[in-house]
């Protein structure tokens, strides 16, 4: 068994030079299985079929 992390992330610059990061998406792939750790995404990924959520 393997397990395979995947997130995007989203980096914003402020005109302060200030770097603020967001998460919209972190899915694991375990198992043949996808578990969605966290979702931020206007349409959620965990409603589709075969898709697990941990949230």
């Amino acid at each position: 068994m393997s397990l395979l992390a995947y997130s995007t992330v989203q980096e914003t610059v402020e005109k302060n030079h200030t770097r603020i990061y967001g998460c919209a998406i972190h899915v694991n792939i375990f198992d043949g299985k996808i578990w969605v750790k966290h979702d931020g995404t206007e349409e959620a990924i965990a409603d589709q079929n075969e898709i697990y959520c941990c949230c």
